[in-house]
């Protein structure tokens, strides 16, 4: 007789409303079982399949932790939910023989229904589902990997514990050892980083689930698998335990430090650029600000045009310029120019400078994205904003792709701080710009994205350089 559980789950997964399994018709054998199903009602009974399984359990543990063969690990490539259904031809397919799909049906794995035409004999169609068996492995593991996540989220919380308790113990430890950083910033960089991961320790419970270990963490816009948020959970907590007891430190010395064992160093390696750009992201700064000292990466941010930065020094008009993000994280930027440039690709950038006198006729600062906004750019861009009297005009030129279009809305978000100065949003239609007119390049924002939006549908995607002109084209822009 069947077991009430796997009746059960039949029931629950596989049989329609008005439909019941006819357990008088249970044909038991040493491979499995096979049994009828019928459509019930008031007024009729009729026999619409048949379900086949197998009943030669074994121990899931040991199943699990030794499966040589990898059976199971196979039929779960298939069978992820009882609510998959797969033909015949998948089945064989994956398995690679009928004999192993014997297997599989025997081993309580998967199960094989049939459904009849309306005579209740000729067969319609044969379908293979998840047997349940196969089900409780399922369960088994993700309530393991439930132990696991729990273990792993109460282990970072005593050692984030262990570092703010340390913190508060060091409250009036004074920064140091940090070449070209004066102190006040440097404190003011890591009371920031301090506050974000306080603000992690608050949201990391024992009991976290995946979703909330990614949004606590603030990666839960990637697109990461479990593993790659695993790790970059224990990446935070790791420079949380290094930077408490350190001002400088070194890019492998963060995971040495943490695991403590040979391979250590390098467990962070493959990810290096996408954790400290997710990092920079999530509290607004380079790494390097908080006593990375070596091994991590330095932003360049290329511009062309006058800039003062405090402090006196001065970038002259007229050539092209590049800082980095440390650089512009330690001081205020300003311009005396009347036009600010914000360009995509660097071959504009540098095709402007090229242009004989055309940033010093056109008053103009320009400043390269390089395909990408980063927190450097931003600041950089901000601080021209506020900080720029005679600033008067910002045009904003990207490609004409999704990339170009999530730049261009990054770049929206931070003109919101200088509401007073007009913005220009350039684009140009392929091919035709010496055969329009100027105006018809320049649109406002809502104009602009709806624009872009049609562009991307109709995939008329196109490049910066595709459409670059030259100084006359560039000067009618700015007489719009």
């Amino acid at each position: 007789m069947l077991k009430q559980e796997i009746i059960d789950f039949i029931h629950t997964n596989y049989l329609k409303k008005g439909w019941e399994l006819e357990l008088d018709s249970l044909r038991e054998s040493t491979n499995g079982y096979e049994v009828e199903i019928y459509q019930v009602s008031p007024r009729s009974r009729r026999r619409v399949g048949r379900i086949t399984g197998g009943l030669n359990q074994v121990d899931r543990d040991l199943l699990v932790e030794n499966d040589v063969s990898g059976l199971w690990g196979q039929v779960m490539k298939l069978f992820y939910s009882p609510h998959v259904k797969k033909t015949a031809h998948e089945v064989v397919r994956q398995a690679g023989n009928e004999a192993v799909l014997q297997e599989w049906i025997s081993q309580g794995w998967v199960l094989r229904k049939i459904i009849y035409e309306p005579d209740g004999r000729t067969e319609r169609r044969s379908e293979y589902v998840m047997g349940y068996e196969l089900y409780l492995i399922l369960e088994q593991q993700k309530m393991q990997n439930e132990e696991r996540l729990e273990a792993r989220a109460s282990k970072w919380n005593r050692k984030l514990q262990v570092v703010l308790d340390s913190l508060n113990l060091q409250f009036d430890r004074t920064a140091g050892g940090c070449p070209g950083v004066e102190s006040a910033n440097f404190q003011n960089y890591r009371q920031s980083f301090w506050s974000f991961i306080k603000d992690i320790f608050t949201k990391m419970k024992e009991n976290s689930s995946l979703k909330d270990i990614a949004e606590a963490t603030r990666c839960g816009g990637q697109s990461w698998p479990e593993k790659k948020i695993l790790l970059y959970a224990d990446f935070i907590v790791a420079l949380a335990e290094i930077t408490v007891i350190r001002d400088q430190f070194d890019w492998k010395e963060i995971g040495a430090r943490y695991y403590r064992e040979i391979g250590g160093s390098k467990r962070f390696d493959a990810y290096k650029a996408s954790f400290l750009e997710t990092l920079e992201e999530g509290f607004g700064f380079p790494l390097h600000l908080v006593g990375l000292s070596s091994q991590g990466v330095i932003t360049p941010i290329y511009f062309a045009g006058e800039l003062n930065g405090a402090g006196g020094f001065r970038y002259p008009q007229g050539f092209l310029h590049a800082t980095t993000d440390l650089t512009v994280f330690q001081t205020h930027f300003a311009t005396a120019c009347q036009t600010l440039w914000l360009v995509e690709n660097r071959a504009v950038l540098t095709r402007m400078v090229a242009e004989a006198n055309f940033l010093k006729d056109s008053d103009s600062l320009v400043i390269g994205l390089d395909g990408q906004i980063r927190a450097g750019h931003r600041k950089m861009i901000a601080d021209v904003l506020v900080h720029s009297k005679q600033l008067s005009q910002v045009l904003v030129w990207c490609d004409t792709d999704h990339a170009g279009l999530i730049i261009a809305r990054h770049v929206q978000a931070l003109l919101h701080s200088a509401p007073q100065i007009k913005v220009k949003w350039i684009l140009s239609d392929r091919g035709k710009i010496h055969d329009t007119p100027s105006k018809n390049d320049i649109y406002t924002w809502q104009v602009y994205e709806a624009a872009m939006m049609n562009r991307l549908s109709a995939e008329e995607t196109g490049e910066q350089e595709a459409e670059m002109g030259g100084a006359e084209r560039w000067m009618q822009w700015l007489e719009v």
